[in-house]
């Protein structure tokens, strides 16, 4: 998992369940820097705001409730969130709302100080409340409930703008939207795809700091329905207070697709292993070559108890910026009870050539401070 917010600078989580690693690079990937160490876990996305702002959210243990040997738990299975102003510097560490056990792990990160986080109250399985903190997680303050359905995901493009995802069934669609910072929530329509009302359904919000926000709508069949050609992702624009779309991503059927609007204001989407840009996101658009490597085994060879599995490295993340600089990160598949792995590629001429980067450190970083 990568997160980048300038053509140089950017944070890469690397190891598994139990030996988690954040790095950080200023010079392209060249050399990376151990900033964060912990056993357990890391909830939802990296977010990074620029070469010297990022956050993310850590899932800890009653036995592993350190970071960089520091106690930051409370002695439980538990969450905290943690946010750098200088680069990795320094980190500070704060928890989600009381009581911790109701956060659902659902979370956005407008600013390093200001979050979003859904909490579900003890017995209430359908009821989610949205929090927010905008001193970095010393205050929290309860948001109007929106829906009758639990939201499934939650964004925000400005300290006033933001979006929430409700489910039900198979449709995660219904959209939400505020224009006062949360205080209240108007139901949205948006304009549908050519697709069967018994398709599955799942929306979900693109926001980068400084770019507009997107909604990729996903669609395929039910598990009764056959593959149809109408499957795939469907985009949406937000130009004021309207919504442009759906526009139909371009899609191979080698892996998910997804989208990015890139610092120049030019879209930018993958599927698989193909990478596409184009002006707008109605196309045409250009097709970029990313020299991905054919399959790997799933399963280590020298386990001789189990048969390899063949897994196809894919297009997992897309960070492009002025002067060509794009950011490409990888994924695949990964034995059972493992994470998937991936790979860091890197453009200087907008995507037409690439170089693959190594992500290692073996330098600790910094002591953390508890808020």
């Amino acid at each position: 998992m990568t997160a980048f917010a300038s053509p140089t600078a950017g944070w890469a989580f690397v190891g598994a369940p139990a030996v988690c690693r954040l790095l950080y690079t200023d010079d392209g990937g060249t050399t990376w820097r151990t900033q964060l160490a912990w056993e357990g876990s890391i909830l939802g996305r990296l977010a990074a705001f620029s070469a010297c702002e990022a956050g993310l959210a850590l899932g800890l243990t009653p036995r592993a409730d350190s970071l960089n040997g520091c106690p930051v738990g409370n002695g439980d299975y538990t969450a905290v969130f943690a946010r750098t102003h200088d680069g990795g510097a320094t980190w500070t560490v704060t928890s989600p709302p009381d009581p911790i056990k109701t956060f659902t792990g659902l979370f956005h990160y407008r600013t390093p100080r200001h979050l979003w986080a859904v909490m579900q109250p003890f017995g209430y399985p359908t009821t989610r409340l949205v929090a927010q903190t905008k001193d970095g997680g010393a205050s929290w303050q309860l948001a109007r409930s929106h829906a009758d359905l639990p939201p499934t995901r939650i964004a925000f493009s400005s300290p006033a703008d933001g979006v929430a995802v409700a489910g039900d069934g198979l449709h995660s669609d219904t959209l939400y939207v505020t224009g006062d910072g949360g205080g209240t929530w108007s139901r949205t329509v948006l304009p549908p795809p050519p697709v069967p009302s018994n398709a599955v359904v799942t929306l979900s919000p693109v926001v980068r700091a400084g770019t507009p926000m997107l909604l990729l709508m996903r669609v395929e069949p039910d598990a009764r329905q056959a593959p149809a050609g109408w499957t795939g992702t469907y985009a949406y624009l937000r130009e004021g207070q309207e919504w442009s779309g759906p526009h139909r991503l371009p899609r191979t059927h080698a892996g998910p697709e997804l989208a990015v609007v890139g610092a120049d204001g030019r879209f930018w989407a993958a599927s698989g292993q193909d990478l596409w840009v184009a002006d707008t996101l109605a196309g045409p658009w250009e097709h970029r070559r990313v020299p991905l490597p054919g399959e790997h085994l799933r399963t280590p060879p020298w386990d001789l108890r189990l048969v390899p599995l063949p897994s196809l490295e894919v297009i997992a993340d897309i960070a492009p910026f002025d002067n060509g600089v794009v950011w490409l990160t990888t994924t695949h598949g990964a034995p059972v009870g493992a994470v998937p792995s991936g790979q860091l590629y890197r453009s200087e001429d907008d995507g037409v050539h690439w170089t693959r980067l190594a992500v290692e450190s073996r330098r600790l970083g910094p002591k953390c401070t508890r808020a």
